[in-house]
């Protein structure tokens, strides 16, 4: 979770872009894969959610397809 909110943090403080949509592909894929990655885990660390939640199983697939498309 620390890694992931670290590159997706980065990503925000030092890309040459006003938006997401500016990114390069395989960095908005490492963007999204990290940022998904850390929406799921959060919830679940904390006790919020639960790992079979909807929308902590929507996060990772989403985070998945990411990683797919990161070069």
């Amino acid at each position: 979770m620390y890694y992931g909110q670290f590159v997706y943090k980065y990503i925000e403080e030092n890309a040459v872009a006003n938006n997401k949509s500016q990114l390069t592909d395989s960095v908005e894929a490492a963007y999204d894969a990290t940022y998904n990655t850390v929406k799921a885990i959060k919830y679940v660390y904390r006790g919020a959610e639960k790992v079979e939640d909807e929308s902590t199983q929507i996060a990772l697939t989403k985070a998945q397809e990411n990683l797919r498309k990161f070069k």
